[in-house]
């Protein structure tokens, strides 16, 4: 399967957001040259997707990944922030 770096964003996006859907813009105001605002992108509150208990399951699998799976040369390279990943093929 094939998605656009838009669907790939939109759903990193829910993933963040524990389940909940949000609108992805890439412009969030345009003012014109006195500074009045002609568009204002409101984040909308959009539908729970995912169920977040299980979301939050997906995201400590996809940090054990990082500490013990193939994306453990993250670590071993010396980066001790937080980060999830996938990492393989399946």
């Amino acid at each position: 399967f094939e998605v656009t770096p838009l669907e790939a964003l939109q759903s990193y996006l829910t993933l963040a957001r524990l389940g909940k859907e949000a609108e992805v813009s890439f412009i969030y105001s345009i003012q014109n040259d006195e500074n009045e605002i002609l568009f204002s992108h409101g984040q909308k509150s959009l539908d729970q997707k995912f169920n977040e208990e299980d979301v939050q399951e997906l995201i400590l699998m996809l940090e054990e990944a990082v500490e013990t799976g193939t994306g453990r040369s993250i670590r071993l390279s010396g980066y001790t922030g937080k980060v999830a990943g996938k990492t393989g093929t399946t």
